[in-house]
């Protein structure tokens, strides 16, 4: 009988996980030609391994990574679609994709496990894991050579490792490594330091889930319950060790390139930050694709990242999450916060943490802004949901969960032809319009 759970409990993420694979890697070379910005970031994936010249943006500085166009990001996402992508599979679609549904893929397979770690529960995991699986936004993002899916994706392996180490508080300091925790305090917060890293080093709004981690990381291990055979100067200097410098030098180590070619210029890499910053700041430039942020969990503004007609068919690709989360998500915040305020909880604390990280300091951006930038907050809409729900007092948690899981699920269908760029009667992508500013 424990047997026969034990196959339950793995076969269910594994059905997961090949659900969301398939809607991830499904016809992924269709359309066959760069759209949206895969025009940027494929081009310095090409210039990064063959030379050659990327698409330019803004008004680059002196020195900068040679011929590289996308000079206003960082380079770990772009290495990323270089190195598991165009370099060993070519440059056509299927190369340059495949790293993003790669990234996609393990994002679910990561949020499952994060959620089974906040929670304990293989119910709840797979819950949280199927909202993700199915989500618009992560899908095309997935589908799409942009850096914002590897940024999303080690947003969550960094949680991960940051939970397993708050875990680990209270137990005995000597484990299988015990220099790498005297140093940096576990070998989970130096592999959290690592993701954390990855995040900023592929874009920088990767900084605030950073921020996020270092405050809950201090929180957890500074109180009481923190070891007790480390002193309290001791522990914060591994958490600066840890989520400062590992950080920063994945961040530098992302820029080997632009370190090979110019040597040790230190003073035109600061500049180079420099002008990220400016660009970052002055970038107003007005588009139809432009919302603002509260916009966003209304769903209120997606993007249409390509159409295509045939007489009574259309193909569409179109960045809008699925409406059962995001607006599910909206409407269970009154009860969170009743349930947090009333027993607050740390895994609360990492799911609307998280949530508010990724999605708040956008309010005080001025540059333009687009809704894909939301991104990084969709899993932790999954955990806040799934935080929220199994709060719910004794058989209603269990039903609604699964209520909600199964309408996810099945709007998720409705809508993965204009997720994927599926040919599909124009009468199917009207019916799907629920607002009328949605481009379906």
């Amino acid at each position: 009988m424990g047997e026969d759970r034990g196959w339950r409990r793995l076969a269910l993420p594994c059905l997961i996980l090949l659900a969301a694979a398939v809607l991830r890697l499904w016809s992924l070379p269709s359309p066959p030609s760069l759209y949206w910005d895969e025009q940027y970031y494929v081009f310095d994936a090409e210039v990064y391994l063959h030379g050659g010249f990327g698409q330019p943006v803004g008004n680059p500085p002196p020195v900068k990574i040679d011929d590289e166009g996308t000079w206003i990001h960082p380079p770990m996402g772009k290495w990323i679609i270089a190195l598991l992508g165009v370099g060993p599979l070519g440059l056509h679609a299927f190369g340059w994709r495949l790293p993003s549904a790669l990234f996609g893929i393990a994002g679910v397979a990561l949020l499952y496990l994060l959620a089974l770690r906040l929670w304990g529960s293989p119910g709840w995991a797979a819950f949280a894991a199927v909202l993700l699986a199915f989500d618009g936004l992560h899908i095309v993002q997935s589908r799409l050579a942009m850096l914002d899916i590897f940024l999303s994706t080690f947003i969550i392996a960094g949680f991960l490792f940051l939970v397993l180490d708050r875990q680990r508080l209270g137990r005995a300091a000597a484990t299988r490594w015990p220099r790498t925790t005297r140093v940096f305090g576990s070998p989970w917060r130096l592999w959290a330091g690592v993701a954390f890293g990855a995040a900023v080093a592929t874009k920088w709004s990767g900084f605030y889930a950073l921020a996020l981690a270092v405050l809950l990381c201090a929180v957890w291990s500074l109180r009481r319950d923190g070891p007790r055979d480390r002193s309290r100067a001791r522990e914060a200097a591994t958490i600066g060790l840890s989520l400062a410098v590992v950080p920063l030098l994945v961040y530098l180590l992302s820029y080997g390139a632009f370190f090979s070619q110019h040597g040790f210029a230190v003073h035109d890499f600061v500049t180079l930050q420099i002008r990220m910053l400016q660009y970052q700041e002055h970038h107003l430039k007005v588009q139809p694709e432009n919302s603002r942020p509260w916009t966003w969990p209304l769903l209120l503004h997606p993007i249409q990242y390509f159409a295509e007609t045939r007489g009574t068919s259309v193909s569409k690709i179109v960045a809008l999450g699925n409406p059962v989360l995001w607006w599910g998500f909206l409407l269970s915040l009154p009860v969170a916060a009743f349930t947090a305020l009333r027993r607050p909880r740390w895994q609360e604390a990492v799911a609307f943490g998280g949530y508010a990280a990724m999605f708040l300091p956008w309010l005080l951006v001025p540059r333009s802004q687009f809704i894909f930038y939301m991104l990084p907050a969709v899993p932790f809409m999954c955990l806040c949901l799934a935080a929220t729900l199994r709060r719910l007092p004794g058989r209603w948690s269990r039903g609604v969960g699964m209520t909600f899981a199964a309408a996810t699920i099945v709007v998720g269908l409705a809508y993965a032809p204009v997720w994927t760029g599926v040919w599909i009667p124009r009468t199917w992508a009207d019916g799907l319009r629920l607002l009328p500013r949605w481009p379906l």
